[in-house]
């Protein structure tokens, strides 16, 4: 669950870390105003999916315990659709609509994550679990999921503009 965890959070953090400049570019918003938009819709949904994703994998657990890892996969599953269809929008109102509904299903996986990695261990390494847990997705998934997105942002436009150096 920590393997899978890191990774959305790598896809999430670099997908996030691009959405300014793109709402800015395409959509002729200003970073004030996208910083507002990103910030509520993204946080809210954000915060929403994390308590749901706690509340329905304990839910469904009572019957199988696979449901703590079947409710984060599903999220994720759910989410990456939505992801794609929020950069094809034609207006920033649908796209935030969008990427709020990926991020709610994106985010369902921390709840149950920290669950099992706190009752995976025995009561006095739970912190430590956490702090490892927090590792992985802050040097990890924030520390490279934004960087390997500009990277690959980059020989993209490389491809596109002939050769390196040609960005501009």
């Amino acid at each position: 669950m920590i393997l899978g965890v890191t990774i959305g959070g790598f896809a999430a953090y670099g997908f996030y870390a691009f959405l300014p400049p793109y709402f800015s570019r395409v959509y002729e918003l200003g970073y004030a105003t996208v910083g507002v938009i990103l910030g509520l819709a993204g946080g809210a949904a954000v915060g929403m999916g994390i308590v749901a994703g706690g509340f329905v994998s304990d839910a469904l657990a009572r019957r199988n315990a696979r449901w703590y890892a079947l409710v984060p996969a599903l999220g994720g599953l759910i989410a990456l659709p939505c992801y794609m269809l929020a950069v094809l929008q034609p207006n920033w109102q649908a796209a935030t609509g969008l990427l709020s509904i990926a991020g709610f299903f994106q985010y369902t996986s921390l709840g149950p994550t920290f669950g099992v990695v706190q009752n995976a261990v025995d009561q006095r390494r739970r912190a430590t679990a956490t702090a490892l847990l927090y590792i992985c997705l802050s040097v990890f998934a924030l520390g490279g999921g934004p960087l390997f997105t500009g990277w690959v942002i980059d020989r993209f436009a490389e491809s596109g503009f002939h050769g390196p150096g040609r960005l501009s």
